[in-house]
């Protein structure tokens, strides 16, 4: 079997949850410059899991280096891809918590800083696994990152943890999801995770200059426009 999707890549924009689905496609109406930062992490994490990417891939690292560390097999799976195994949900759900790092609790995880509300310290090794942990204590993330909207849900954009907008399925988490979210924050705990975070932070930070640049140029073209207008 392969990946459903038959792409060159293991993690597709788009092989996520369907609320995480649904965000790819936002775009405000009245800004013509927006750059949507989920897509844009997407993209870059589709690229870093493309079969001719520098090995190993993360996704491969995170499934078939760390889960089974955590006690968790991997020798069975639904699709094949570059060799190994894979679970449709298990790449859902990475692909879910990766994309939730461009949204703006996400971005706040993933930038290194002490963390006011636990002990956690940006020099330790496991900071990021740390953080989760920490995390886990105030929200049950992993009913956020494997959320897929019901009739329930009556504002699917809309995604914040104090709100009711979405009605969450706490049931269907299972010890392997966990486990998985767990070797997420593992990885990013290694060199190459690092590596990841700095590089995605930078890419997103330089999308952001250029849409506000743009921005700028498209307020001063409209102003113009309505002077020549008025003049005429």
């Amino acid at each position: 079997m392969r990946n459903p999707l038959a792409t060159q890549s293991l993690t597709p924009a788009g092989f996520v949850f369907d609320l995480y689905k649904q965000r790819l496609s936002y775009r405000p109406k009245d800004e013509l410059h927006y750059i949507n930062p989920e897509m844009l992490i997407a993209k870059c994490w589709e690229k870093l899991n493309r079969i001719d990417a520098t090995h190993p891939l993360p996704m491969c690292t995170i499934i078939h280096k760390i889960l089974p560390k955590l006690g968790f097999k991997t020798s069975r799976g639904e699709y094949y891809f570059d060799g190994h195994t894979y679970m449709h949900r298990d790449t859902c759900i990475v692909s879910s918590i990766v994309q939730w790092f461009a949204t703006s609790c996400g971005n706040c995880f993933i930038e290194k800083t002490d963390c006011i509300y636990s002990s956690v310290k940006v020099e330790q090794r496991d900071y990021y696994h740390a953080k989760h942990v920490a995390n886990q204590r105030q929200h049950d993330m992993l009913a956020y990152w494997t959320h897929s909207c019901t009739p329930a849900c009556y504002n699917k954009l809309r995604f914040n943890f104090f709100d009711s907008s979405h009605v969450l399925d706490y049931k269907s988490i299972t010890k392997r999801d966990r486990a998985i979210a767990k070797a997420v924050m593992c990885w990013l705990d290694t060199d190459a995770g690092n590596a990841f975070v700095k590089t995605w932070l930078k890419r997103r930070k330089r999308a952001f200059e250029i849409t506000n640049t743009n921005a700028m140029w498209g307020y001063k073209l409209k102003r113009v426009q309505e002077k020549m207008n008025t003049a005429v």
